[in-house]
């Protein structure tokens, strides 16, 4: 059976994909922050503030030393909107560990299991504001940039350091309602 990790999985998009990749027969763990969400077994449920390095850290320790994962999916995540003469600096570094520094961290940790077994991928989910300017959302934004920018490299580089990454909602795009998507901007 194949594993998969879902970062942020307790509610909105994170919990549709925790429910999509359990109809998969996926073997499904998800992290959450507060309290967990309602799915029924076999999935599992790890609770984890990516706010806190050290727990994030111990978590991809753990991640490192286990089975390999055969998908990572990144959705969790927190939002800091503010002009630029009231960004909060505290405020701005929490939302770039949230958002950044968890995911790279714990996407460290899966990925020597993954290449060790030549299978895996990892997605995040992120948002057009890294590749749109706002008014207002420069620290919001630098931590979807920072994301699209780790995803991006598997491709530009040849898939030498990540393996096989993807973001999505890196573009904005438009829905038919045939089905079918027209990309408007982004790579």
């Amino acid at each position: 059976m194949s594993r998969a990790l879902v970062i942020g999985g307790r509610r909105g998009i994170g919990a549709a994909v925790v429910g999509l990749l359990a109809d998969r027969s996926f073997e499904v763990t998800y992290t959450y922050r507060t309290e967990p969400g309602d799915f029924p077994p076999p999935v599992k449920a790890i609770r984890l503030d990516l706010a806190d390095r050290a727990a994030v850290d111990g978590f991809a320790a753990e991640l490192e030393s286990g089975p390999p994962w055969d998908a990572l999916v990144q959705v969790g995540g927190t939002t800091y909107d503010a002009l630029a003469a009231m960004l909060d600096q505290d405020r701005a570094e929490q939302a770039m560990q949230v958002n950044f520094f968890s995911f790279t961290r714990i996407a460290r940790a899966v990925v020597r299991p993954m290449m060790r077994a030549r299978n895996g991928r990892i997605v995040a989910v992120g948002s057009v504001i890294g590749q749109v300017a706002s008014q207002g959302n420069a620290a919001y934004g630098a931590t979807q940039g920072g994301v699209a920018g780790l995803c991006e490299k598997p491709r530009d580089r040849k898939r030498e350091a990540w393996g096989d990454g993807e973001l999505c909602g890196s573009r904005i795009c438009r829905y038919r309602n045939d089905g079918t998507v027209r990309r408007v901007s982004g790579r």
